[in-house]
């Protein structure tokens, strides 16, 4: 079981599969935990190198009083990929975890004009983020983005389960 303290608060997460693959980031939705992502793991580690988590609350994550907001758990998955040296990923989340997801973009495209050279156009392109309504759509939308030459920079992949 992995800990980390991030944000003032101790978190779960797991990291599965080759580190030299782009790294793939999931967010689980309210009332589940990281778990949620078990059947599509051994896809997923195949063509990424998977850090799943359990948000503030769940699972094996700490629990604060504090009122939690999507604002606060985005920054929480912020801090924790920093905290572990994440820079450059792909995001995807259900629910709840889709909003994370939304939460953390504009941190990342921030983050990725300040890596530029702070220009207010990327010349790479913004951080993509496509709404898809399955986690198997998600997979499949992130093994497309995989093999496509245009995914030079951090993507955020959104998935809502219907």
């Amino acid at each position: 079981m992995a800990v980390i303290r991030a944000n003032g608060l101790r978190h779960f997460y797991r990291r599965e599969g080759n580190r030299r693959l782009p790294t793939l980031v999931l967010a689980h939705p309210i009332g589940f935990d990281h778990g949620l992502w078990d059947a599509v793991m051994p896809a997923l580690t195949q063509q990424f190198h998977v850090m799943r988590y359990d948000l503030r609350g769940h699972g094996a994550s700490e629990a604060t009083c504090e009122p939690c907001s999507v604002r606060l758990l985005a920054d929480d998955a912020i801090a924790l990929l920093r905290s572990l040296e994440i820079e450059r990923f792909c995001f995807a989340g259900t629910s709840l975890g889709a909003l994370v997801g939304f939460g953390i973009a504009p941190t990342m495209v921030t983050l990725i004009s300040k890596a530029l050279g702070g220009e207010s156009q990327l010349r790479f392109g913004l951080v993509a983020t496509t709404l898809v309504t399955s986690i198997a759509g998600a997979v499949g939308f992130l093994a497309a983005a995989r093999a496509s030459k245009k995914a030079q920079v951090p993507a955020t992949v959104v998935a809502s389960v219907a």
